[in-house]
């Protein structure tokens, strides 16, 4: 704290508190506070400070108070009046930038607090709070978090993306193998994405947090080839036990690509395309067809999905809402067509729908994703949960890709499908060759992304943590010496009794809970288990924190500069751990 003789010969609010001491307290430089009436009063004119020692308010108040300043039995006192009127600050700086209000609202704010809030005109101008008080909360945010990932093993999570003025921003997540938190180190700017310019955001966030290189056991992101050259270049050169983690939320998209990208959905794309086009160039049109679903009493009165091409699965859940409703809008379509609607996108759906035969063929290919989609849906919806699947997600991909594989010569697609080739009289023998061809493409999508995964074995061997599986895996330790360190002795010990033992556990039980009760009898083996099983699988966080990012960023605050962006980023994504920390 800065104190009146180093700013001698400096007027300020300091200077000007120190001639008057017994009225005034000086919160900054410029903030000068009466600690009897608790509000501010300009300092840069003497006769305007003297001007409210004279007021009839101020010795009223004063003199009811006995001389002693008010705001020091108002708050309460168990450290320094400076100390706690600078965390009150901090904290509601906090709090704004928690709730995504912009730092300039707290001048239209004042009248309000002044009259409500006891003690609150200390609290200073938008423009102090921005240039002083924001640096402070965000040193304070990562200080936090530097003491709770001091010396952990962390898994980091790094991605990219576009925003809406074209910017790349990459976003970096450490995951704590200890705890399992996350925090979001840093939201960062680069002119271009690449393995260079990633690693030497890797370095610099790792710097500003004290993070030892060899504490980043794993490297989480998707498939980019840059981010595997990123990855050998980390460790080859600096942490040659460093472990690559595909994000299988992403891998899995690319798995179900393979059908959305055949030409022989063209049609159906058609369908949703211009659908989703009517919906939203026309709320009227939106407003007639939900009344017409009403009027018609469908079982739900919703309209289709929007499809985001950079959103996983956003196409089969808009092709699954067809298969419930595509006779809804064939019918809403003519109603349009023969009423009043007479546009090219209009006129085309009704062109499709009249023609029996690629009516027919939407309705058997929606039929076919949606009966056989919901693998990929299903197990997408298990990455996208990030916590607690590890141990889950090998078995989930091998299962994924036998099924694929069995499908390549199966005769049965589903009852839908079925019932849709008897009931038209389709051929039935072209649409099973095209089906397993659909297939054909998933699995060998899916054979060279496992053939080319190297976090594969890892998932494998993880499993063995998982008690509940231990009866289906090998009890040979040296089988899974190449994924684990298991040189230390006491480690190897307990490692082979465990893989021996008829262990209690309960199905479904929360498994990191479970190995901490465990820790007392193998404290090395648990911890193993428990870094184990805390390594992300896919980069859904870092994906989350994106979205996030897009609703800090909206039209009204494209003028927020990068520094600004970035404080609120660490601020919002960590709202959850500030809610849990300590109070001092």
């Amino acid at each position: 704290m800065s104190t009146t003789s180093d700013r001698k010969g400096k007027s300020n609010a300091y200077t000007r508190a120190a001639q008057f001491p017994n009225d005034f307290d000086a919160l900054s430089e410029t903030v000068l506070m009466c600690k009897f009436c608790c509000h501010q009063v300009d300092w840069e004119k003497k006769d305007t400070v003297t001007g409210h020692i004279d007021t009839q308010k101020h010795k009223q108040v004063k003199f009811e108070a006995g001389g002693k300043a008010k705001i020091q039995t108002s708050l309460e006192s168990t450290m320094p009046l400076q100390d706690k009127k600078q965390e009150m600050i901090l904290d509601f700086v906090q709090m704004m930038m928690e709730a995504n209000i912009p730092i300039e609202k707290k001048d239209k704010m004042d009248a309000w607090l002044k009259k409500y809030v006891p003690n609150a005109g200390f609290i200073p101008k938008a423009e102090a709070l921005r240039k002083v008080y924001v640096p402070k909360v965000i040193e304070k945010e990562k200080n936090k978090i530097k003491e709770k990932i001091k010396d952990q093993p962390l898994s980091i999570v790094i991605d990219s993306s576009p925003d809406r003025k074209a910017r790349n921003v990459v976003n970096t997540i450490a995951i704590s193998g200890i705890s399992g938190e996350k925090f979001l180190l840093n939201t960062t700017f680069l002119d271009s994405v690449n393995n260079v310019t990633l690693f030497h955001t890797i370095d610099s966030v790792r710097q500003d947090y004290g993070i030892k290189w060899v504490n980043i056991d794993h490297l989480v992101c998707d498939s980019a080839k840059y981010n595997t050259a990123l990855f050998k270049s980390m460790k080859t050169t600096i942490n040659p036990k460093m472990r690559l983690i595909r994000c299988w939320a992403h891998l899995l998209d690319l798995i179900s690509d393979t059908w959305q990208d055949a030409p022989i959905f063209s049609k159906v794309h058609q369908v949703t395309a211009k659908f989703q086009s009517l919906m939203n160039k026309s709320s009227p049109r939106k407003a007639r067809y939900i009344q017409f679903l009403m009027d018609k009493k469908a079982s739900s009165i919703k309209c289709m999905p929007t499809i985001v091409l950079s959103r996983w699965n956003t196409w089969f859940r808009a092709v699954e809402y067809l298969y419930y409703y595509i006779d809804y809008i064939k019918d809403f379509i003519k109603k349009e067509q023969e009423t009043q609607d007479h546009s090219e996108i209009v006129s085309s759906l009704m062109e499709l729908f009249s023609d029996q035969e690629s009516y027919y063929e939407v309705k058997l290919l929606v039929a076919f994703a949606f009966e056989n989609a919901k693998q990929f849906l299903d197990i997408i919806e298990v990455f996208e949960t990030s916590k607690g699947i590890t141990h889950k997600a090998y078995n989930l991909i091998n299962n994924l890709y036998q099924n694929l594989r069995f499908n390549i010569h199966s005769q049965d697609f589903g009852d839908a499908v079925n019932d849709i080739i008897d009931k038209l009289s389709m051929n039935r023998d072209y649409w099973i060759k095209e089906f397993r061809n659909l297939y054909r493409i998933a699995w060998l999508r899916t054979d060279g992304l496992m053939k080319g995964y190297e976090g594969l074995d890892f998932l494998k061997a993880v499993r063995v943590f998982d008690p509940s599986q231990l009866c289906h895996l090998s009890k040979k330790i040296d089988d899974y010496k190449n994924v684990f360190d298991l040189s230390n002795p006491n480690l190897h010990k307990q490692f082979e009794t465990y893989l021996n033992s008829d262990v209690m556990f309960e199905e479904g039980e929360d498994l990191v809970k479970w190995w901490k009760e465990f820790e007392s009898n193998c404290p090395e083996l648990a911890t193993l288990a428990i870094r184990s099983l805390n390594v992300p699988v896919a980069s859904v966080d870092v994906e989350r924190s994106f979205s996030m990012y897009r609703d800090i960023l909206t039209d009204k605050r494209c003028g927020l500069t990068l520094s600004s962006l970035n404080s609120l980023c660490i601020i919002n994504y960590n709202r959850n751990f500030n809610d849990d920390s300590d109070t001092d």
